[in-house]
């Protein structure tokens, strides 16, 4: 079945101590496969992965049938990567999306929280350093 994961920056699961995924591959746990403790884990929607993202890279999986779950979470024997991207930027992105609607809800006039905002922008498309990004949140 399919599933969303995410991975670390350096493409290796949040936990344990496997090598890094690779596209098209497949893993099999062979010992009992646990929610949170063991087995390999995705969710059933982005948004639910993005709950337990340790890094930026997103991997949309084929899971054998979860031999357990929750709501958000599944635990199963086997996983494949089907495809990965890191996708750093476009979680930057919606965060500031994100925190510009909570702004504009709460009335925010307050330039240093708006300017905060044109900076983080800004970082996320190259033209600021993290010292003007730190100083902007400061500021705000």
């Amino acid at each position: 079945m399919k599933a969303y994961k995410f991975l670390k920056d350096d493409y290796k699961s949040g936990s344990g101590d496997e090598p890094p995924w690779v596209e098209g591959e497949k893993r099999i746990y062979e010992g009992k496969v646990v929610i949170c403790k063991s087995g390999h884990h995705s969710s059933p929607t982005w948004y639910n992965a993005l709950k337990y993202a340790p890094g930026s890279v997103a991997a949309i999986v084929e899971v054998s049938p979860p031999l357990d779950k929750q709501e958000d979470k599944y635990a199963s024997a086997e996983c494949t990567v089907i495809k990965m991207r890191n996708v750093e930027y476009v979680l930057r992105e919606w965060g500031i999306r994100c925190a510009e609607r909570a702004l504009k809800r709460a009335n925010v006039t307050d330039e240093r929280s708006w300017n905060a905002l044109t900076v983080a922008r800004m970082y996320n498309d190259g033209f600021a350093d993290k010292y003007d990004l730190d100083a902007a949140w400061a500021a705000a």
